[in-house]
């Protein structure tokens, strides 16, 4: 067998694993949501709080956590989603999608209305943040 032969054996081994075992893993796409869920309540925290901050104005600094927090927060929904059609799912992620759901629906159903949540908060925050980081300091 060449190097290039092998290399390549080698290469496709490590996309079917990433394949199988993470891309279209209904485990990992939860875990990755309540990654983005925590992200994105932490950036309205570190954003209201001034961690991280640079510049003279940490009103404006709270302001734009509003935007990292509703992206974030969106990008979790996105992933939560998934769940929500998984007859459209069925054949391309695991064949175990429906009694996935049917095991995690509340922390799936707790993870929508939380990043619902934080998506609304966000976008308050990014228009009116400014204004409530004045009102309350």
């Amino acid at each position: 067998m060449s190097i290039a032969s092998y290399s390549q054996n080698v290469t496709d081994d490590i996309k079917n694993w990433w394949k199988i075992n993470v891309a279209y893993n209904n485990g990992w796409r939860l875990f990755r949501a309540y990654v983005y869920l925590v992200l994105a309540a932490l950036a309205a925290f570190a954003g209201y709080f001034g961690w991280g901050y640079f510049g003279e104005d940490s009103a404006g600094w709270f302001g734009r956590s509003g935007a990292i927090t509703a992206l974030t927060a969106s990008m979790a929904e996105a992933l939560l989603a998934a769940f929500g059609v998984s007859n459209l799912f069925q054949g391309i992620t695991e064949s175990d999608t429906r009694a996935f759901i049917a095991k995690y629906k509340k922390p799936i159903g707790l993870g929508q209305y939380f990043g619902a949540f934080l998506i609304a908060m966000g976008t308050l925050i990014w228009a009116y943040g400014d204004l409530f980081y004045h009102a309350t300091n």
